[in-house]
């Protein structure tokens, strides 16, 4: 199966650096879908969503817009911040939990 490489950074740290069969990405006019050997483009980033696919499996990663730059074998995404959306439902809960602690 053919793959491409998703890259995600901030100014801190790097994201994401894995190989993938295929990504979904909001951009200002919708949803697009990138798979391996994508005719090049950029884009300004809105916040929203990323969806990839690696061994089947859906992962997705919350984005705080930035710029896509997709080649024929590597999709690069700078963002101001991006989180997977497990700490994303993580970071949910706690502010509901403080929140609530604060209403007490």
């Amino acid at each position: 199966m053919s793959t491409t490489t998703l890259e995600i950074m901030t100014p801190d740290r790097a994201i994401l650096s894995e190989e993938v069969a295929s990504i979904r990405i909001q951009l200002a006019d919708g949803w697009w879908g990138i798979l391996p050997h994508h005719a090049p483009f950029m884009a300004e980033l809105p916040v929203g969503l990323l969806i990839y696919r690696k061994n089947g499996e859906r992962h997705y990663i919350a984005i705080a817009g930035g710029t896509v730059e997709v080649q024929h074998d590597r999709v690069l995404i700078l963002t101001a911040e991006a989180e997977r959306a497990a700490k994303v439902a993580t970071l949910e809960k706690a502010i509901e939990e403080r929140k609530a602690e604060e209403e007490k």
